[in-house]
């Protein structure tokens, strides 16, 4: 640093956030995860078409399906039980990334509860150099950043209906700027300013598995095979708390701004008059990728018993099947995938002025 030539600033500001994040998930029971689902079986509720009695909670095999009386059946799974040959090696898979309940637990459903930490690390700072070269010709520079990095297992924005922890987001926030601006003055009465920058805003939200190809691991086919989607997919069960991670991951954000500007003042008697130039370069790079990993729900259908109206409408009998059954034997009621949306934008602008005052 020059006396009365030189300058220099600088700052910076720092934050630091744990916190741990408390939430109860009602999750499926050890023995329903391993198909025994006879502690739910209640009392007759109705018969079928065959005169069979049908029990409250019971689970039916939908390979079974045949008629009788001039109506579609199924066979119950004997003692409520699914054997072991008819679960599908997705459907236990699935049904695993529930952690076994911690809590109380029921015939039907038992507890889980989690504290996961959640992490917020903020960083900002901005430099300045001024350089005074002499009475006419002056420079100065200035250069700031911030950045924000979060990581939330029940993230607001993309996991709050989450219960079952595993499946939060990681937040990438910031932006950073560069200024250079030279100032001369030209005799007593023209100064000229010439200006340069760049600007880069970044916004971006990621899953938390990504880059880890789980839906593949669990035996699901068809998902985006861009690394950036890899991750849960999402598996709404009846009944239990959601899986999976949001189908609006991942978003992410880069916009650039180059700018270049030149301008005169002129002072002449009483009159000012300002010229200029500007030029402005701007990129917009976006990813988002919604619903890449899938999003299957399943509901007490398949394993359900049903019955026929008398137009020949096929429903499931209130009461009966239960989702987690249906995951088990691997049959969803929905699934849905879409495939990724994304890429750069670029916008080129200019602006001439004058001015006369």
């Amino acid at each position: 640093m020059k006396k009365n030539k030189t300058f220099f600033f600088g700052n910076y500001e720092g934050t630091r956030i744990r916190q741990a994040i408390t939430k109860v998930a009602t999750e499926p029971t050890v023995a329903m995860k391993g198909g025994d689902f006879s502690a739910l079986l209640g009392p007759q509720i109705g018969v079928d078409a065959a005169g069979r009695p049908i029990l409250r909670n019971e689970i039916f095999d939908p390979s079974t399906l045949h008629m009788m009386n001039g109506a579609l059946v199924r066979d119950q799974f004997p003692g409520n039980i699914i054997p072991p040959q008819f679960i599908t090696s997705v459907g236990s898979n699935v049904v695993h990334l529930y952690p076994d309940p911690n809590g109380a637990v029921t015939a039907s459903n038992g507890l889980y509860t989690s504290s996961p930490g959640k992490t917020d690390d903020f960083s900002q700072f901005t430099m300045r150099v001024d350089q005074r070269f002499n009475d006419n010709n002056s420079l100065f520079g200035r250069y700031s950043y911030v950045k924000e990095d979060r990581f939330d297992t029940f993230d607001s924005f993309c996991a709050s209906v989450n219960n079952v922890p595993g499946f939060g987001c990681n937040t990438l926030n910031g932006g950073q700027q560069a200024v250079l601006d030279y100032i001369r003055l030209i005799g007593a009465n023209k100064v000229n300013e010439a200006r340069a920058s760049f600007t880069r805003v970044r916004g971006g939200i990621f899953q938390q598995n990504q880059g880890n190809d789980i839906a593949t691991k669990l035996g699901i086919s068809g998902t985006s095979r861009n690394a950036l989607d890899f991750g849960v997919p999402i598996f709404n069960v009846t009944g239990y708390d959601r899986l999976g991670e949001a189908t609006n991951l991942p978003q992410d954000r880069h916009d650039n701004t180059f700018e270049w500007s030149d301008s005169l003042s002129w002072t002449t008697g009483r009159h000012t008059m300002k010229y200029g130039v500007e030029i402005r370069r701007f990129q917009e790079n976006f990813l988002f990728d919604s619903t890449a990993r899938g999003n299957i729900t399943f509901n007490p259908f398949y394993t359900a018993a049903i019955s026929t109206t008398a137009a020949g409408v096929v429903n499931a009998v209130g009461n009966t099947g239960n989702a987690v059954a249906d995951l088990l034997l691997g049959l969803p009621f929905t699934a849905a995938i879409n495939r990724p949306l994304g890429g750069p934008t670029r916008q080129h602008g200019g602006r001439v002025s004058a001015d006369l005052d």
